[in-house]
């Protein structure tokens, strides 16, 4: 184990903590704002569910592309 390649895991969800507070433009189902974290959580979820009806998606590579996207937009 790279010590550094943990403390920059460690670093990064130190970091999406922050996800919580950023508050989105769209709406929950229940009509509050939803947050940056929920929205990520959501696309993750949906990704997973999905994968098996697309045998080409790498679901890594899209789970990855949930979190870069919101987290570093913001």
């Amino acid at each position: 184990m790279n010590i550094e390649i943990i403390q920059g895991h460690l670093q990064f969800l130190k970091q999406i903590e922050n996800l919580k507070n950023i508050i989105r433009t769209s709406h929950t189902s229940q009509g509050r704002p939803e947050s940056t974290a929920e929205y990520t959580w959501r696309l993750a979820l949906f990704a997973m569910i999905f994968a098996d009806e697309m045998a080409d998606l790498d679901l890594l590579k899209v789970i990855k592309m949930c979190k870069n996207v919101e987290t570093f937009y913001y």
